[in-house]
């Protein structure tokens, strides 16, 4: 009696357990891939819309001026107001035919927002959490005789929570002070 050679129940089992560990294995790596390239995305997206902004403002807040009669900013022959409890800043900029302009954080929408004099533009999307926009402002007090210089702190996430960022700068006025 001649035996057809094949393979043995125990064997085919062992061959599709190894098979299926190795197939879940691999699984596995590609859902981690996938997660690890949206959340990157999303955090690529969250860094390029707080650059945009913090660029925008440093521009803005570059050419401000001094109130000398006090319509824009509550103490005059200075630079910049801060308000909304630092979350925001007021300033005269010249270059756009010296409007009084205000960048400031929604902390409803969590998002930065800028008052042209006109109207209010969102700087960030709603797909993003500004968490924190702050000004510190130092030398601009009337008479010191020394450079304005606003330093702005951001801090960012995206809205699922995925990816978080602190960002900051300092900006200094490009037109000195003249008395």
């Amino acid at each position: 009696m001649k035996y057809k050679k094949g393979f043995t129940l125990a064997e085919l089992l062992v061959v599709a357990g190894v098979f299926s560990i190795f197939i879940t294995s691999v699984t596995g790596i590609f859902v981690y891939s996938v997660r690890a390239q949206k959340t990157a995305l999303e955090l690529k997206k969250v860094v390029a819309q707080t650059n945009y902004a913090i660029e925008l403002m440093g521009r803005n807040l570059r050419m401000a001026e001094k109130d000398r009669d006090g319509t824009c900013i509550l103490l005059p022959n200075t630079n910049y107001q801060i308000t909304r409890g630092g979350a925001g800043i007021k300033f005269i900029n010249v270059l756009q035919d010296h409007k009084c302009q205000e960048f400031f954080w929604d902390s409803v929408n969590q998002q930065i927002k800028f008052d042209n004099g006109d109207m209010i533009t969102d700087l960030t999307s709603p797909n993003i959490k500004v968490s924190k926009l702050n000004f510190e402002l130092s030398g601009d007090t009337s008479g010191d005789y020394l450079q304005p210089l606003v330093k702005i702190v951001v801090e960012a996430q995206t809205r699922t929570g995925s990816g978080k960022i602190n960002l900051q700068t300092s900006i200094s006025q490009r037109n000195p002070d003249t008395y």
